[in-house]
């Protein structure tokens, strides 16, 4: 029976606490272990050099984000999953000139809707007589 070495890393891969178990976590597991040392991402790897890799999203829920990867792979895969789930630098809710939604209406929730809703109607190209 071989162990499985359970990480928890920050964005860039910094080991913060480690611990060997006898079988592969359980989503929930990777989860408790990864929340209890405030971090974002769990990698486990079993015995052999390929791992998997959980993570936490912006609205808190944890998934795996690979399974059985090199390591190298698993680092791109932590590198692009913290991108997507912050944003971009600079990045605001206010219309800019020339933004096209300009005209939406953003609710307090923060979701942008259109300020009335209007009904298109579609058309077909016409043949020629």
């Amino acid at each position: 029976m071989t162990g499985h070495v359970m990480t928890a890393t920050d964005a860039g891969g910094e080991r913060l606490a480690e611990r060997t178990v006898s079988a592969a976590p359980t989503l929930g597991e990777a989860a408790e272990f990864g929340a209890g040392h405030r971090t974002d991402y769990v990698s486990v790897r079993p015995g052999h050099d390929d791992s998997t890799l959980y993570g936490r999203d912006a609205t808190g829920a944890w998934s795996v984000l690979v399974v059985d990867a090199p390591a190298a792979a698993v680092v791109e895969i932590r590198r692009r999953h913290d991108a997507l789930r912050r944003p971009e630098t600079g990045w605001d809710r206010d219309p800019h000139d020339g933004d096209p939604f300009a005209h939406a209406h953003t609710r307090s929730n923060g979701c942008a809707c259109p300020a009335r809703a209007t009904r298109t109607r579609a058309t077909r190209p016409r043949a020629d007589p």
